[in-house]
C-alpha cells in the first residue's frame, strides 16, 4: 500500500519549500517551523501526540488524512475522527465511533507556525 503522506512529503524539496515560504510570507509572514505527525488509536476512542511547542496564535493546523485497519461491524461510523491542536504542545484525536478491540484508526496532521 502506498502511503500518500510519505509521497507528498518526499516531494517537498528545499526549492519547493522555499517557494511556499515566499508565497505565504507575503500574506502571513515567514514560516518559522513545519511539523508533521500522526495519532493512532487502537482499542481507545481518544489519543494525543506531543509536538514541539508552537505559538497557537501564529500557527495553522491541517488534517492531512486518516487510515483505518478495521475488521468487523461499525466500520463506517468508526473511521472518522475529530483532530484539534489542544494547546502549544499537544494534538488530540477523538474517534467518532466505539473503541473496537484490535482495530486502529490513524490520523496524520501538519502544523505550520509563522514568525
Amino acid at each position: 500500500m502506498i502511503d500518500v503522506l510519505s509521497v507528498l512529503l518526499s516531494r517537498l524539496t528545499a526549492a519547493r519549500a522555499a517557494f511556499l515560504d515566499a508565497a505565504i510570507s507575503s500574506r502571513l509572514g515567514s514560516i518559522k517551523s513545519i511539523q508533521t505527525g500522526a495519532v493512532s488509536m487502537t482499542n481507545t476512542t481518544s489519543a494525543t501526540a506531543t509536538i514541539t511547542s508552537v505559538n497557537t496564535a501564529k500557527a495553522i493546523f491541517s488534517l492531512l488524512g486518516q487510515s483505518a485497519n478495521w475488521q468487523g461491524a461499525g466500520f463506517l461510523t468508526a473511521i472518522h475522527a475529530r483532530v484539534i491542536l489542544t494547546n502549544a504542545t499537544t494534538v488530540t484525536a477523538t474517534k467518532t465511533g466505539a473503541a473496537n478491540p484490535g482495530n486502529t484508526l490513524t490520523v496524520r496532521f501538519m502544523i505550520i507556525e509563522f514568525n
